[in-house]
């Protein structure tokens, strides 16, 4: 009897190490919840700031005649997935890859795990720098503007609360005029039109 028991303890012993590990990682998820909030708004705060002194430049002529916002019938699609660093995440990653395999085009991940199912390059989003995604955005807009691509768009999961996530489609390239926008008569862009939205169209 006792050499029938001996491999369900030995069962017992290794689900009872993973329990640990996984409450572990939990603890230390929780102690840089707070801190990534933090960026997160940071970085939305920015991106709507940035979007909102770009939309009078949408309007004018010589913006909507860029590579930028041309749109084409047909070509390639680039998508650019921000996966997760870590595993033990439940169905965080295998729902965003799921997800981009649904669409026929070219996939850039980012996060460990993204990289590691798609066999590229691994490039933590744990650390992410703007010079990194600067890097990221040169290169996007190069081959979008040479049409290695029609179409940018970037693949995530947005953060609703701790227990509620949502998959988001964002199109990146080509830039699309907002509702209702139009030129103000007041703003005049230093040194001119052109330089100011070659320069911002990278930050987005």
């Amino acid at each position: 009897m006792g050499a029938d028991t001996k491999p369900l303890r030995s069962r017992i012993r290794s689900v009872d190490a993973t329990l640990h590990l996984v409450k572990a990682a939990g603890l230390v998820a929780s102690s840089k919840l707070p801190r990534a909030l933090e960026r997160m708004q940071a970085g939305r705060a920015y991106e709507a700031a940035l979007r909102q002194a770009l939309a009078p430049l949408l309007a004018t002529g010589e913006c909507q005649s860029t590579p930028y916002m041309r749109h084409r019938e047909s070509g390639a699609l680039c998508t650019v997935l921000m996966g997760g660093d870590r595993g033990l995440a439940g169905g965080y990653n295998t729902q965003l890859f799921r997800a981009a395999d649904r669409v026929a085009g070219t996939v850039i991940p980012l996060g460990k795990r993204a990289c590691a199912h798609y066999g590229t390059e691994i490039r933590p989003l744990e650390g992410w720098d703007h010079n990194s995604a600067l890097g990221l955005a040169l290169e996007l807009c190069r081959d979008f503007t040479e049409e290695k691509y029609a179409r940018v768009e970037v693949l995530y999961t947005a953060y609703r609360s701790t227990l509620s996530r949502e998959i988001l489609r964002i199109p990146l390239l080509p830039l699309e005029i907002p509702p209702n926008n139009h030129r103000h008569a007041d703003v005049i862009p230093e040194p001119d039109v052109l330089t100011v939205f070659h320069a911002a169209v990278p930050e987005l």
